[in-house]
């Protein structure tokens, strides 16, 4: 379920986080994870799980020439039976895990 009254440090919408204003739903952000390290993303909202977990939903450009590739979720083989990443991949991300975002 999509919720996006959350900030990346748990403020209610509107509310200024540590990291600035809130991510808006839609905006083109650059996105550094403890994980997946440095990567351009779409926001399309936050969520929270059952437990209290609150994670953000992100759309990433993972096509041939993006140089994100090594965030897709698979693999896909063409006409040519060539291995390539599809042109885009959603993902959650915790948000105990994304140490900054920067809207480019």
């Amino acid at each position: 379920m999509v919720n996006s009254s959350f900030a990346p440090d748990g403020a209610p919408a509107g509310q200024p986080s540590e990291a600035g204003a809130k991510p808006s739903v839609g905006g083109i952000y650059r996105i550094v994870h403890s994980r997946k390290g440095e990567f351009i993303a779409e926001v399309l909202g936050w969520e929270q799980d059952s437990t209290g977990e609150v994670m953000l939903r992100v759309r990433i450009p993972t096509g041939p020439d993006s140089g994100q590739q090594r965030l897709a979720n698979v693999h896909i083989r063409d006409a040519e039976g060539k291995k390539t990443t599809p042109e885009f991949s959603e993902k959650l991300l915790l948000k105990s895990l994304i140490e900054s975002m920067e809207r480019v």
